[in-house]
């Protein structure tokens, strides 16, 4: 193992990264949210949520 291999780990170079998330599960919508009730939301999951983990689930809940 090299000087690099020694800082960075194992080479990744057998492994495949995927750059792209996969968006196959979202389906469109016929219209766009309306904005006031966007920032609702936001500040609902805000006061309801003590962390990020929590408010992503939160939102992704009442969304």
């Amino acid at each position: 193992m090299g000087l690099f291999g020694k800082l960075f780990g194992k080479s990744q170079a057998g492994k495949k990264i995927s750059g792209q998330p996969n968006f196959s599960n979202i389906q469109k919508t016929a219209e766009i949210l309306d904005e006031n009730i966007f920032w609702n939301i936001i500040d609902h999951s805000l006061k309801s949520t003590d962390n990020q983990t929590e408010q992503e689930a939160f939102l992704i809940n009442d969304i």
